[in-house]
């Protein structure tokens, strides 16, 4: 993942057999969408509620993923519609940035959208600038 433009809020995703564009489609809401590079119309969106602990990732067809951030945006559980828990993503502490993603449970969901923890991990990348910002 890379970001073409030095201030830019757009990311590039390249692999997974393809390359995709993570963008904010409007600056005034906190929604994330996804879309192929060059299309003009998204896939997926990411949104979460006003103080950001709890998220959902509404996808192509018709199915959820529900997320759960942890306390300072250092964890984020990700969960089914069926609230089994799937894929955990812990960032650690130390003067380089370390993130553990751990798969607890595999899921056709991921499986088929591998795409979605590069999409959270832009909406963690996000929330850490936006929270310095305020400090």
């Amino acid at each position: 993942m890379y970001f073409p433009k030095f201030f830019s809020l757009t990311a590039v995703v390249e692999g997974f057999g393809d390359k995709y564009e993570i963008i904010r489609p409007t600056f005034w809401k906190s929604e994330i969408a996804i879309k192929k590079f060059g299309d003009d119309l998204s896939f997926a969106s990411l949104t979460t509620n006003f103080f950001r602990t709890k998220g959902t990732i509404d996808l192509q067809n018709g199915k959820k993923v529900l997320l759960k951030l942890g306390t300072f945006k250092r964890s984020c559980d990700i969960f089914s519609e069926s609230q089994e828990l799937l894929i955990s993503i812990q960032t650690k502490f130390s003067f380089k940035d370390k993130n553990v993603v751990t798969i607890h449970k595999s899921s056709s969901i991921v499986d088929e959208n591998p795409w979605m923890i590069m999409m959270i991990y832009y909406f963690l990348i996000e929330s850490k600038k936006n929270g310095a910002a305020a400090a």
